[in-house]
């Protein structure tokens, strides 16, 4: 039974699975519709997709032919067909690739032990009893979709480790300065020329040597990390380079008890007591086989060679007169507060401009509308009945005896007295005889009696006899009536005691069932006969407990049969039952729904299907429930308006299985949209798109 009423990417929410999405589309086998109404809801914010299936082998099908991730099932699902039992056995031994290890869950109202255990056994891999919590659902979901897709760890990509210095890892100390060069170059750049051992190329080219110093080269030693040298500890370094380049490129310098190698690669450091400016950190490329001693070769473009890369170096983005001084600059211009006030106007022209682009520009996309509809909404459980009568009696013998004739059979109408059978009599009649007989003589011996004490009486007024002789024979007729009457009374026990060996009808009915046969030997408590009053008919029906809450007297259901399909018909529930059923049906409750004249020709324990209207209203608006938005706990609806999206917030009603009673906040005929899995928004620009598109 079920209540009448997509596919989602989700996110496994298990430890390790943070980077794993997938595609979560389940089949639900359940005969309520209401309990796969409430799983759809419970299970719509997490984004799965629940197809609903009310018996077994449809399902089945499904599942050999569709592609499902996971399966839901009840237990009981069918009256006579598969169970869910039975529909776990069947893919866990199907032997197909896909089914067979399918993950299963089963919700189901079963409390015995016995019964989950089997369950279990059959091959579900997780059983929950109703009702069932939201987040524990999903979290059983979520688990079992994760052991399935486990993603096998990709093995890092490692790069051996180099060793040794080399031009990748090889790092300079970086030195900083306190003072410029010596002199200013004022020749333009002109690459190093190879000296010759006649001439120089200063000399060749005619252009005046340099007879200072050269810059003076500081060396270091490769380091791991650039440790500041503070400006008191630099003019004795200084002058300690200076004094190792006069005696030759290969000297070694002892600074602080430290050996320092001139042949490393170092940083260019210049001095000069008359600038106090501090110029930024450079790293120039002076390689081993350089020569820092002063030579003849060595001119003024040896020198000029050092600047461009030091003005390279303060040029860049954070040099003291680079980007930041321009910025510095702007500041102390336009003050803090106007710089802010233009930032704030450069913002807000860039945010108009780019929703105008939104509004204006943007090109619509295409979005599935509907009209908001008006008419009748109602929800309702249906389930399965049969036909029964109000006044239904099993016929037994009242004595104990051997049938000797049958008179009845199954299905023939009989009236209220009607024999139906006969047990063998024969004794009883006998007696009857005998008892007659005895009848007929008590009644002669009163005649007899009368006529002495007539007698007596009229010879006593004579005085012909004494009075003591008529009173014995007063109390020889009253001897004589008290012994008939006993005899009288033994007729009438005889002849109840034949009347009983006839079985009858008790009202006028239908003969259901018959389970006599001529010559069996029957006792008092064995059923011989069911008989049923054609005049009380009516339909039970088995309804889950939970759905048994909203069903009151009086509400309307919606009969159909399928021995008459397209015919339907209304009815009424009549009465309620006052107890659960039975072990088997322990968690459902009878429901008496009334069968009139409309209905059309039913037999007894006829199958019939009851639409019982819980709640109803004649005349509403209502949507679709896929046109529903569910934004920060309120309920909302996307509006076409023109060419723009209007989102709406509504006050629903009454849902059924696939529209929603709309009670506050749209009109008739407004255009819904139906997003779809599309993220909506104020303003949106879209179009209803065309059938066929």
């Amino acid at each position: 039974m079920d209540k009448k009423d997509s596919r989602g990417e989700v996110n496994t929410g298990v430890a390790g699975s943070e980077n794993v999405s997938v595609a979560a589309r389940l089949c639900y086998v359940d005969d309520s519709r209401t309990s796969a109404y409430v799983v759809r809801r419970l299970l719509q914010p997490f984004g799965y997709q629940v197809d609903h299936f009310s018996s077994a082998e449809p399902a089945f099908v499904a599942l050999v032919q569709e592609d499902y991730d996971l399966l839901l099932t009840d237990l009981k699902v069918s009256p006579t067909g598969m169970d869910g039992d039975d529909l776990i056995r069947t893919l866990r031994q199907s032997g197909h690739p896909k089914i067979s290890v399918m993950p299963i869950i089963v919700i189901t109202g079963a409390t015995d032990a016995e019964v989950l255990v089997n369950v279990y056994d059959a091959g579900a891999n997780q059983v929950m009893k109703k009702p069932v919590n939201a987040d524990e659902l999903d979290g059983h979901i979520r688990r079992l979709l994760f052991d399935g897709r486990q993603l096998e760890a990709k093995p890092p990509k490692v790069r051996p480790g180099k060793t040794g210095r080399g031009p990748d890892n090889g790092k300079v100390v970086t030195l900083h300065t306190t003072y410029r060069p010596l002199r200013e170059p004022e020749l333009p750049v002109t690459p190093q020329q190879t000296s010759s051992p006649s001439k120089s190329v200063a000399e060749k080219a005619n252009i005046p040597v340099l007879t200072s110093a050269p810059p003076v080269i500081e060396p270091v030693q490769p380091a791991t990390s650039a440790a500041p040298v503070l400006p008191a500890a630099r003019a004795s370094k200084d002058s300690s380079i200076l004094r190792a380049m006069e005696n030759g490129s290969n000297a070694t310098i002892t600074d602080d008890g430290k050996t320092i190698d001139v042949g490393q690669p170092v940083s260019a450091v210049a001095g000069g007591p008359d600038k106090s400016e501090e110029a930024p950190t450079v790293e120039p490329d002076v390689f081993k086989a350089q020569n820092t001693a002063k030579t003849d070769d060595y001119n003024i473009l040896g020198e000029i060679e050092q600047y461009p890369l030091l003005e390279d170096q303060r040029a860049g983005l954070f040099g003291r007169s680079g980007t930041l001084d321009m910025l510095h600059s702007f500041v102390e211009m336009v003050g803090v507060r106007g710089l802010l006030l233009r930032v704030l106007g450069v913002a807000v022209v860039v945010i108009a401009a780019l929703m105008a682009w939104d509004i204006y520009f943007k090109p619509a996309q295409p979005v599935d509308t509907v009209f908001v509809e008006s008419g009748e909404i109602f929800q309702s459980v249906s389930v399965p009945g049969r036909i029964v009568s109000k006044q239904r009696v099993n016929v037994s013998s009242a004595r104990a005896g051997r049938l000797v004739e049958i008179l009845v059979k199954e299905g023939d109408k009989v009236k209220q007295g009607q024999m139906l059978a006969k047990i063998d009599d024969r004794e009883l009649v006998s007696r009857l005889k005998r008892v007659k007989i005895s009848l007929s003589s008590a009644r002669e011996d009163i005649v007899m009696a009368q006529r002495t004490l007539d007698r007596l009486r009229r010879a006593y007024a004579k005085g012909a006899v004494a009075q003591h002789l008529v009173e014995d024979a007063e109390t020889d007729l009253l001897t004589a009536r008290s012994k008939a009457g006993i005899v009288a009374e033994e007729v009438r026990s005889a002849t109840l005691e034949l009347d009983s060996q006839k079985i009858t009808a008790a009202f006028a009915g239908t003969v259901t069932a018959r389970h006599a046969e001529i010559g069996q030997w029957v006792d008092p408590a064995e059923t011989l006969f069911t008989l049923m009053d054609d005049a009380q008919r009516e339909i039970e029906a088995q309804v889950d407990a939970a759905d048994s809450v909203a069903i009151n007297v009086g509400q309307l259901v919606m009969v159909s049969s399928d021995a008459f399909p397209g015919q339907e018909w209304q009815e009424s529930v009549v009465r309620l039952g006052a107890e659960a059923g039975s072990k088997q049906d322990a968690n459902s409750v009878k429901v008496y729904i009334s069968l009139g004249n409309d209905a059309p020709l039913l037999r007894y324990g006829q199958q019939v299907n009851a639409d019982i209207r819980t709640v109803w209203n004649l005349n509403t608006l209502k949507v679709p429930f896929e046109a529903l938005i569910n934004q920060d706990g309120q309920t909302m609806v996307a509006v076409l308006e023109g060419d723009s999206v209007r989102m709406r917030m509504i006050e629903t009603g009454i849902e059924d299985f696939s529209m929603a009673e709309v009670k506050q906040g749209l009109s008739a005929g407004e255009t819904v949209i139906l997003p779809k899995g599309t993220a909506l928004k104020n303003g949106d620009r879209v179009y209803s798109r065309q059938a066929g598109e």
